[in-house]
């Protein structure tokens, strides 16, 4: 079954339903069919949570958090070792933020495609080669 991890502004860019949002929302409605697996690390879920605090309102963080969490997608809250070096070993390696280098080692661990809009972030890096994106 093929892997998913989700960045924040893949998720924000199909709260507001902006193009590539559809891409977003296939996935979440694969998810529920169990035709692939999708996840999300907690960090990478709280840039999404505060961001809509800070753009729409605290309600409507709440009720889409909630919503979420009742969804088909995994959310990863715990940081294995494994993970915990492959970050260090990720932040160390690009100049990526700490919650990009999240979702990336997540994706390279679980060897899935990493589904993001944030091509200032990572497509303009032509040296990250280690793993598969879906541009949304």
């Amino acid at each position: 079954m093929s892997i998913y991890i989700l960045d924040a502004c893949a998720v924000i860019k199909c709260y507001n339903q902006a193009e590539g949002g559809e891409i977003v929302n296939s996935l979440y409605i694969s998810a529920t069919n169990n035709e692939i697996t999708l996840k999300i690390n907690t960090i990478n879920l709280l840039e999404v949570y505060y961001t809509l605090r800070r753009k729409h309102s605290i309600k409507s963080a709440e009720t889409f958090l909630e919503s979420f969490k009742a969804s088909s997608v995994i959310i990863i809250e715990h940081f294995h070792s494994n993970l915990f070096l492959e970050i260090g070993r990720i932040k160390s390696s690009y100049n990526l933020s700490l919650a990009d280098s999240i979702a990336m080692a997540e994706t390279v661990l679980s060897k899935g495609t990493l589904v993001t809009s944030d091509k200032k972030c990572f497509q303009i890096k032509n040296d990250i080669k280690e793993i598969p994106f879906l541009w949304v």
